[in-house]
């Protein structure tokens, strides 16, 4: 991207030309979803008659406005991208208020705001300011990982799915295999916590029991 220019070459378009899946995929990395989710909101207000049901309770309306996570997790919350999204979301939610204003009535309604969560620099951002920082290839981690564990316990793929964060053990062969569930797992977190780029490892049997160290991820 040409630092100088102020326009960002994305196109949302699907190479059918159709608005189908990818047309709408590439949506979800822009605010325009959000555009379309606001507007859906308002239809909603009008079809359910906000405000105007027969039994005079409150009405609740629930509205998720995601792209910004998709920016971030695309882009990086220091991005231009991110800062022109949040200029974007910031100026659509005014529109929407003043919307219900002219609508309900902000005298009449009750607005709160929620995160589910916030978002880290991303690694080469950290980098650039000398902060320990990389990425972690899940592929990678999870064939040295099983490498590991076959070496102990000769057995394949005990590891056997990555969930970003989370790396879920083969339960069903540990059974057959006649394995110990905790002594898998003190193995993998003895080898993950020399692993490059991880900080905390946590065991479902530790969460099970509350037997956790005491940490400042945990605290």
């Amino acid at each position: 991207m040409d630092i100088g220019s102020n326009r960002f070459p994305f196109v949302y378009a699907s190479p059918s030309g159709k608005p189908d899946g990818d047309y709408y995929g590439k949506l979800y990395t822009g605010p325009y979803l959000d555009q379309m989710t606001l507007d859906f909101a308002r239809a909603a207000l009008e079809g359910e008659k906000l405000r105007h049901n027969l039994a005079g309770v409150t009405d609740v309306l629930g509205v998720s406005l995601s792209s910004h996570d998709y920016v971030n997790h695309s882009f990086g919350p220091e991005s231009r991208m991110s800062h022109d999204h949040l200029q974007r979301l910031d100026r659509m939610l005014a529109g929407f208020l003043n919307y219900i204003d002219q609508r309900v009535g902000l005298a009449n309604t009750l607005v709160v705001l929620t995160a589910d969560h916030g978002f880290p620099n991303v690694p080469e951002f950290s980098q650039a300011n000398k902060l320990d920082s990389h990425r972690l290839d899940s592929d990678k981690l999870m064939s040295a990982l099983n490498q590991h564990l076959t070496e102990k316990f000769g057995i394949e793929k005990l590891a056997r799915q990555w969930s970003a964060p989370n790396i879920l053990l083969d339960y069903k062969q540990l059974e057959q295999k006649g394995l110990k569930r905790e002594e898998v797992e003190k193995a993998a977190t003895r080898y993950l916590f020399n692993y490059p780029g991880v900080a905390n490892v946590f065991t479902r049997t530790q969460l099970e029991t509350g037997a956790l160290p005491e940490t400042e991820t945990l605290r």
